[in-house]
């Protein structure tokens, strides 16, 4: 038998974040009515405003292992297609050294041959660019245009290297900071969408909060095509708080 005091701590614990994290997202935005709040369950929160009584679900945002596996799986992929572009790259004429950082977007697992397809056009894309550059003074850091790289990429510089120097080609990678996190969070809002009907048996209109804590599994940083993707949310509002960066988001959603 499970002994009841750790569990008990635990519970007291999850209130004291719960509660810190919605404190945090009273003062980051300005719409929160002006009234006290009641911590209660499903939702976690309410808060008897003017008109109606409004109820906030809190949801803590988490890499799980599985989706840490993932990310491995997808990072590995990344720097077996780089290596194939650089010798790629290397194969065609006129090919002075050069260093090139990538940098992935919405990125899925390829198949071999796939991966090989790509890493040729990343190759020419980089060769197209290089011989556009005709001031060697202004070879440092130039970002090939959007449209000239694959669609796989987010961005892509390079810079032509002194003549016998060694190519340098390199795929971005922050650790586990996921910028990319519309799989991630809709996945905690699917679970949440689920439970809909639960949260609005207590209020009139319902808010989804998700939080990404401070933790070595969570660090989490919506870049701008997380902020620009349209989730499938049952809530009248959607947020993310991103604890790192002390920003609060109000995601972008769509009919359920």
């Amino acid at each position: 038998m499970r002994d009841k005091k750790p569990v008990e701590e635990e519970k007291i614990k999850k209130r004291e974040n719960e509660i810190r994290h919605l404190n945090k997202f009273r003062n980051l935005f300005p719409l929160f009515p002006n009234q006290e709040f009641l911590h209660d369950d499903k939702p976690d929160f309410l808060v008897l405003t003017t008109t109606h009584l409004l109820g906030i679900e809190h949801s803590e945002v988490l890499i799980d292992d599985n989706y840490k596996m993932q990310l491995r799986a997808k990072e590995s992929q990344q720097e077996d297609i780089i290596s194939k572009a650089q010798q790629e790259y290397a194969k065609l004429r006129k090919t002075p050294p050069v260093k090139v950082i990538f940098g992935f977007g919405n990125y899925t697992l390829m198949e071999i041959k796939d991966r090989l397809a790509l890493a040729k056009t990343i190759a020419c894309s980089v060769h197209n660019a290089v011989g556009e550059i005709t001031d060697p003074k202004q070879s440092k850091n130039v970002e090939i245009p959007k449209a000239n790289i694959p669609e796989e990429l987010r961005y892509a510089t390079i810079s032509i290297l002194k003549e016998g120097s060694k190519h340098f080609w390199r795929c971005n990678r922050s650790g586990w900071v996921v910028e990319d996190c519309r799989e991630l969070l809709q996945k905690t809002i699917d679970k949440k969408n689920e439970k809909f009907n639960n949260y609005m048996e207590k209020c009139q209109e319902c808010w989804l909060l998700l939080v990404a804590d401070l933790k070595p599994s969570s660090f989490i940083s919506p870049n701008q095509e997380t902020l620009d993707y349209e989730f499938t949310s049952r809530f009248a509002r959607t947020f993310f708080l991103d604890l790192g960066e002390g920003i609060l988001h109000q995601l972008k959603t769509k009919e359920f």
